[in-house]
């Protein structure tokens, strides 16, 4: 049996029976969809209007998806409307505490610090029972404490609540490594490969390195696989591609929340960097012709391939034939020719000065809509 490893948290869930509302009809539209408690904190999706505790929403685009958990497009955080706060502001809550003898009945803004502070049969969660505890018997119930167990999908062991996870992660592993399988990075890679590719098992042990260990490991397997370097190289160029358009997508929608939060810092840096980005541009598109663009710019996704820790061999389509691989390959080229030529019509026709006006009344148009809106 593992020692326990006890700790003691704020608990932010709010059961139904705990809320005092005028009209219990109204308690659907103020409860999270994630937890099913009372919502704490909230904030909306963009696409839906649905709403989520902030925590709850936090934690699932961390750990399951970027999506929103209702609607399924991608997930943009704005405030909840004035109708939800005047709501949650006529709400009445009992203290948690009530069954210790606190007979306080707080308004929402009120409950936190009083739960917190104020009250006078202060209490915390504890990790392990889920039980709540008066602050002055947390030493009493560290020793009696019985934790909470569930079974393992895996093994069938039942395991404390609080080591589930480890445990069936650890559990997992294990039974793939029976099965000759490797796991890299959370991401389960298989060690019996279609596509007859060489050293697999060096360059998937590889991602558990440093960058430079990466990059060396990535060169001696190209070595090895000299004769179909061509459609290595060519998944590795997708494989890049697809990485930086989830990792600028991701940036918007920080880029979202963030002027949100804060305006006008986030206008003034939004602008510097606009600066910033439109002059290196500029002196690019000056010092370099296309073709070195193109070569410069198809060797840095590829580099950031082969460097990924999170990258999956077994993805790689390799059973293109010459023609297909020719057709892929021009079809990308003159993406990018397309695109070098669009961005130097832009510095052509458009200063700096000017793009830059632009972009900050695209800002404040965007703010005053979202704010009317």
């Amino acid at each position: 049996m593992c020692s326990k490893r006890i700790s003691f948290y704020d608990d932010k869930n709010i059961d139904r029976e705990r809320i005092l509302i005028d009209d219990k009809h109204q308690l659907d539209e103020l409860i999270c969809p994630i937890c099913l408690c009372f919502l704490w904190k909230p904030c909306s999706c963009m696409k839906c209007d649905n709403r989520f505790c902030q925590q709850c929403i936090q934690t699932w685009l961390n750990t399951k998806s970027l999506t929103c958990p209702l609607c399924r497009s991608l997930y943009e955080n704005k405030p909840i409307s004035s109708w939800i706060q005047t709501l949650l502001a006529s709400v009445s809550i009992y203290c948690r505490n009530k069954s210790f003898g606190c007979s306080d009945i707080l308004s929402y803004d009120d409950l936190e610090q009083h739960e917190q502070f104020n009250c006078h049969f202060l209490s915390k969660t504890c990790s392990l029972c889920e039980e709540i505890i008066r602050i002055q018997d947390i030493d009493q119930h560290m020793t009696t404490c019985q934790p909470v167990v569930t079974e393992c999908d895996f093994c069938q062991c039942l395991i404390q609540i609080d080591l589930y996870e480890y445990h069936q992660n650890e559990c997992s592993r294990q039974d793939l490594i029976q099965n000759n399988d490797f796991i890299v990075n959370g991401t389960i890679l298989s060690s019996t490969s279609e596509t007859n590719l060489q050293g697999l098992e060096l360059i998937n042990q590889s991602r558990r390195n440093g960058y430079i260990r990466r990059f060396f490991s990535m060169i001696k397997w190209l070595a090895m696989n000299l004769s179909m370097i061509h459609l290595i190289l060519l998944n590795l160029l997708g494989w890049g591609i697809g990485t930086f358009i989830h990792k600028f997508t991701t940036l918007l929608i920080h880029v979202r929340t963030w002027i949100f939060q804060s305006k006008c810092q986030a206008f003034v840096y939004l602008i510097i960097c606009h600066v910033i980005l439109n002059y290196s541009l500029s002196f690019l598109m000056k010092s370099m012709d296309d073709i070195w663009m193109i070569f410069s710019l198809i060797s840095s996704l590829i580099l950031s391939s082969s460097l990924d820790p999170d990258l999956q061999i077994d993805q790689f389509q390799m059973n293109l034939n010459s023609k297909e691989f020719f057709l892929f390959s021009i079809f990308i080229f003159f993406l990018l020719k397309i695109s070098l030529f669009l961005i130097r019509l832009y510095f052509s026709y458009i200063s700096i000065c000017t793009g830059t006006v632009c972009f900050a009344l695209a800002i404040i148009s965007y703010l005053f809509l979202t704010d009317h809106y």
